[in-house]
């Protein structure tokens, strides 16, 4: 009985329940930050290299195609969803939103994602989707280099978001 008390206390002490509901909370976060951008992402990837394909019939084409469907796709939804945020922001504050206010949206997504986006289009993404496209066919190849490019992706863009917010807070 002993042993179970303490072994209860070590998970316990292992997993501090509020640094669980911490990273919870940030999954959900970023989740609603960029959850409908990746969806739209997603559908311009498979669009645009599925016009690649038809066009040029060249794999490496295709992976060019699907890289610019996924930044054309993600990139128009993430401004359209942080400007119409910003006007509602500004309307409730009484303050004129216009083109200053379209300014700083972009500006607040170029601070965001331009790292990120730098290495994403001229490298991980046309590699991970054309060594996929490779290795797995391009039905498969095109989503699952996708997905590994995403996850390169997201590790500055997520960093850069927070300390937009951290510098925003202060």
């Amino acid at each position: 009985m002993r042993m179970m008390l303490e072994m209860n206390s070590s998970i316990d002490d292992l997993v501090d329940v509020s640094k669980v509901s911490k990273r919870k909370n940030k999954l959900i976060e970023w989740t609603k930050r960029y959850g409908i951008a990746e969806i739209v992402g997603t559908v311009t990837t498979y669009v645009c290299s599925y016009i690649a394909d038809r066009s040029f019939e060249d794999d490496i084409t295709v992976a060019y195609g699907a890289t610019f469907g996924a930044t054309v796709g993600f990139y128009g939804t993430m401004f359209l969803k942080d400007i119409r945020k910003d006007y509602k922001t500004s309307r409730k504050n009484l303050q004129v939103y216009g083109v200053k206010g379209v300014f700083n949206t972009s500006k607040n997504l170029l601070i965001e994602f331009a790292g990120a986006e730098v290495l994403d289009i001229t490298l991980t993404r046309p590699a991970a989707t054309a060594g996929s496209i490779y290795f797995l066919g391009k039905e498969a190849g095109i989503i699952i280099g996708k997905i590994i490019a995403d996850i390169i992706f997201y590790i500055p863009a997520i960093i850069s978001y927070e300390l937009r917010k951290k510098r925003e807070a202060s």
